[in-house]
């Protein structure tokens, strides 16, 4: 149940759902479309008949349904729009399924949008709602699926040995939708929590899925997943992406306290809720299923209307120049219809094309607030991050002042040192690595420039010279008789040395990548002559200068602290290099 919205956040779109069907032909899924659409109309008390065109459904409601289809005659899509009048208040829910479009890395299929919008008189008050249950209607009918994860209205329960599966489901890249995975609490069962989670999983059935571990699995899955427990009783959202090697990546994921859920359930469901259909509210519809694909005004009318104007212009033209005939003032009557009829045709048309740019304009204005939004996510992680690491480094340095002054050298403790500023440009710390005898940049300038063209450019220089000279460490002990590799050095370093988190750590490329000749090539990267003769080398290695966002940095490097040169070799720096699943 969504909570009131003030006047001044006022949004008529209460609900969104998106849900893609794979599995099944597109003609079996449009025929589930209508035949529950068909169910949930009747329920409400509303005749089905799904005529293209608008119809008056009963006192105050319409219904209005159109169809698409491709040059070969198949369906592409269809859309019902239910429009109910209501004290100070219309409610609009409308059903889009249309055949998606195939891009690499995703499998083609159907999508469903389901949306719920209540419009307000001045005045009145946003009113509770609760999802269309038609939404639960469509995903009990359909194999609806999100990554490689099916859809369920129920809580799916979890054992010890579905516990790999869950990990899987939560680090699928492909997975879009929140997964809330919740405990059961200590001790007897609690039927109370058993029923609100029912009532959760219905509520954000389509937005969300919803796992119930025991207390062995969860012992299990706690123990796989260090940085991203779940307590006993407790619930925790985890979003897309999870990084399980990322204590940074945990604060992504929202727990909520069984504390919380048991003293105050009302306020702590309505949150979860929130957490499941927020996402998808502010979510932008698929270009297949926008407003722009079902044009008000299909093209049949279209004709129609022309053909019309062009009989009200013939008929005039059959007035002669031979003085006035039976009827003028009839023909003087419908000349102006014609004239009338001509401008409003003209005028619907240039409506209907300010109408279709607003559209496409709405559209690419939330394809850009969903760009901003998980950069802002990610900027927020990065921020909760650095003010615990830099909690931890001021409370250590209490404590090394502490000990210093109680062993008498308290000059020492609290003596003033010179810190050199991080680089604030990406051309800076190109600069600056000459500092850097272990460590040189061999790639092309061009795409670490072009860095600097983003707003977290100083962020990412900062990181990418913690880097390098965690690199040049790495050298410097290598040259001193360090036997194991830069990720080992990371995850178990010598005193005294820069590091990187190990989770920022990638030695090799998966195989998918390694074994794609145009990724492959991607990689293969410039060295000089001492290190190869072909004068390039493939660089798996990498690292991860950031984890979210359309550019999420990569610097990659080749590793020659047991060849000639003794030295790391940086051979590209910039945005991400293709993937399988780059679009």
């Amino acid at each position: 149940m969504l909570m009131a919205q003030e006047a001044e956040d006022y949004d008529p779109l209460a609900y969104r759902v998106v849900l893609h069907v794979t599995e099944t032909g597109h003609a079996e899924v449009f025929d589930a479309v209508r035949a529950v659409l068909g169910e949930w109309l009747s329920s409400k008390g509303y005749p089905w008949t799904p005529a293209t065109g608008l119809s008056s459904v009963g006192d105050g409601t319409t219904l209005f349904f159109t169809s698409t289809y491709r040059e070969n005659g198949s369906q592409q899509g269809m859309r019902a729009q239910l429009t109910e009048a209501d004290t100070g208040r219309t409610w609009r829910t409308t059903v889009t399924a249309a055949r998606s479009v195939p891009v690499r890395g995703s499998r083609p299929g159907v999508h469903i949008a389901v949306e719920l919008e209540c419009l307000l008189e001045p005045g009145s008050p946003w009113p509770r709602t609760n999802p269309p249950r038609l939404i639960r209607q469509l995903v009990e009918r359909l194999p609806v699926v999100d990554g490689d994860m099916t859809l369920d209205s129920a809580p799916l329960r979890v054992g010890p040995k579905q516990v790999d599966e869950l990990i899987d489901v939560l680090c699928d890249p492909a997975r879009r939708l929140p997964v809330f995975t919740a405990v059961r609490p200590p001790g007897p069962a609690d039927v109370g929590w058993e029923r609100e989670l029912d009532k959760l999983a219905r509520r954000v059935c389509g937005v969300a899925s919803l796992y119930v571990l025991d207390a062995e699995a969860a012992s299990v899955f706690n123990r796989a997943l260090t940085f991203h427990r779940v307590g006993p009783g407790s619930i925790r959202t985890y979003a897309s992406q999870v990084d399980p090697a990322s204590v940074t990546d945990a604060g992504r994921h929202r727990v909520m306290s069984y504390r919380r859920l048991k003293n105050e359930p009302g306020a702590a469901y309505r949150i979860l809720t929130r957490n499941g259909h927020g996402p998808a509210v502010r979510s932008s519809l698929p270009r297949t299923l926008s407003a722009d694909a079902f044009p008000d005004i299909d093209p049949a009318s279209w004709t129609g209307l022309r053909g019309a104007e062009e009989t009200a212009r013939r008929a005039v033209a059959l007035e002669t120049d031979d003085g006035p005939q039976p009827g003028a003032e009839l023909r003087q009557r419908l000349r102006e219809t014609s004239e009338a009829l001509s401008d409003s045709l003209r005028q619907l048309e240039r409506l209907e094309a300010e109408l279709r740019y607003e559209r496409q304009r709405s559209q690419s204005l939330g394809e850009e607030f969903q760009l901003a939004e998980t950069r802002t996510d990610a900027e927020t992680v990065d921020h909760d991050h650095t003010a615990r690491q830099l909690s931890y480094a001021e409370q250590s340095i209490r404590e090394l002042q502490r000990r210093l002054t109680e062993v008498n050298a308290a000059q020492e403790a609290w003596r003033g040192i010179e810190v050199a500023d991080d680089p604030l440009s990406v051309e800076d710390f190109l600069d600056r690595l000459e500092a850097l005898p272990f460590v040189e940049f061999s790639g092309d300038r061009g795409p670490a420039l072009a860095l600097d063209e983003q707003m977290k450019s100083s962020t990412w220089a900062s990181k990418t010279w913690r880097a390098a000279r965690a690199l040049n460490d790495y050298g410097v002990r290598r040259a001193e008789g360090f036997d194991r590799n830069f990720r080992e050095f990371c995850a178990d370093p010598p005193s005294g040395v820069f590091t990187l988190p190990v989770h920022q750590v990638a030695l090799r490329e998966s195989d998918s990548v390694s074994t794609n000749p145009r990724m492959r090539a991607e990689r293969e990267l410039p060295v000089p002559p001492s290190v190869s003769l072909e004068r390039r080398v493939f660089m798996g290695a990498h690292l991860k200068l950031d984890h979210k966002g359309t550019v999420s940095p990569r610097l990659h490097f080749h590793d020659d602290t047991a060849g000639a040169t003794g030295k790391i070799w940086i051979g590209y720096l910039g945005r991400h290099l293709t993937t399988t699943l780059s679009n």
